[in-house]
């Protein structure tokens, strides 16, 4: 069994990838699945992959590390319902210390039938940013987060290489090759097949040297970072008269994105995945990318949408739900729709106690 544990900061590419690794393994017929991870319950990610036909699970309401039982479980799940040879377990974009806490743990409980190799993505653009400042792209504590996420990477992915001018693109690969140079670092763009063909190759053959390294991590400041981060996971539903519901959607979906660069919020991501009729559309923008293209109208001829949204914004309670309330009231306005807010959860990550937690010899 091969686990491939993904970690990696919020909109670095990771489920892009991920999509494109199970096709891969699976046209050279090996079966893949895909543990999904994240501190809400209702995450766009595993309806995404549902919808494209992978075998997936999740555990929700934490991350990997500190409900390391529902970890364990949904990978049994996997090997058991769908016989898959192939894990991708994707864990929350601002968690780190997985050394320690997922891939010590499950090689010391494992049956030695079992490899783990932990792959660390990182948004080419988000790396230069962060490399020019000298660290401080955040203004705060994530920035200790993003540091330690690279720090502990049997592999780091440079990924998005396409989406940065080369004359930066050089300055990232000289600083990052010299900053871990006992670290296998790759250069990818994650929609084309052959880079993550060689991504899957190189993490199949990884072979750690020796006894691997848990991090020397101050868990004060990994739980400040953590909490610099509002959580705004939402289930919508947008009804018309007139089959409009996708393009009064699709506004919705730029409104409220609209509102928080306007407001120059830091967005870790925000991520909508709407469905309506036989068809189904994900969309995501960080701080560093803004946003995939999306048409002013999709062509859905529907009279409801159901939308969900997972936001990871830099900004407090109140202001998330001003914004996300502005853009619902904007929309309505304009458009002759009607949009309900079925759930919404707001909330800032708890501290990090890790289930399990095995520290250097």
């Amino acid at each position: 069994m091969k686990i491939f544990l993904i970690g990696g900061f919020l909109g670095s590419g990771k489920t892009t990838a991920i999509r494109q690794g199970v096709v891969l393994l699976e046209q050279a017929g090996e079966l893949a699945g895909v543990v999904t991870n994240d501190q809400g319950d209702q995450l766009v990610d595993t309806l995404f992959m549902q919808k494209e036909g992978v075998n997936v699970t999740e555990v929700t309401g934490s991350c990997f590390c500190c409900n390391y039982g529902e970890f364990s479980k949904s990978i049994g799940t996997l090997q058991e319902r769908h016989k898959v040879n192939v894990i991708f377990a994707e864990s929350v974009g601002s968690c780190t210390d997985l050394v320690a806490t997922i891939v010590k743990p499950l090689l010391a409980t494992g049956d030695g039938n079992i490899s783990v190799v932990l792959s660390v993505f990182a948004d080419v653009r988000l790396l230069y940013a962060y490399l020019e400042t000298n660290g401080d792209i955040f203004h705060g504590y994530m920035n200790y987060i993003y540091k330690k996420q690279l720090e502990e990477a049997d592999i780091i992915v440079v990924n998005k290489m396409d989406l940065l001018a080369p004359q930066q693109a050089e300055v990232v690969r000289n600083r990052i090759t010299k900053t871990y140079p006992g670290t296998k670092i790759l250069f990818q763009n994650s929609l084309e097949a052959e880079h993550v063909r060689r991504w899957l190759a190189v993490a199949g053959e990884f072979k750690a040297e020796g006894d691997r390294q848990s991090l020397d991590i101050n868990y004060n400041d990994y739980a400040a970072g953590e909490a610099e981060m509002v959580w705004y996971d939402s289930d919508l539903t947008i009804t018309t008269p007139d089959k409009q519901a996708a393009k009064a959607a699709s506004q919705l979906v730029t409104a409220i994105h609209n509102g928080f660069a306007q407001g120059k919020y830091l967005i870790g991501h925000l991520k909508f995945f709407l469905t309506g009729g036989n068809h189904h559309r994900k969309i995501s923008y960080t701080t560093i990318a803004g946003g995939n293209s999306l048409p002013t109208e999709m062509n859905w001829q529907t009279n409801k949408v159901s939308l969900i949204m997972n936001g990871r914004v830099k900004a407090d309670p109140a202001q998330m739900k001003e914004v996300m309330q502005h853009a619902i009231m904007q929309i309505s306005e304009k458009q002759p729709c009607t949009i309900t807010e079925n759930k919404k959860m707001v909330f800032r990550p708890g501290y990090p106690r890790p289930t399990h937690r095995i520290g250097n010899q």
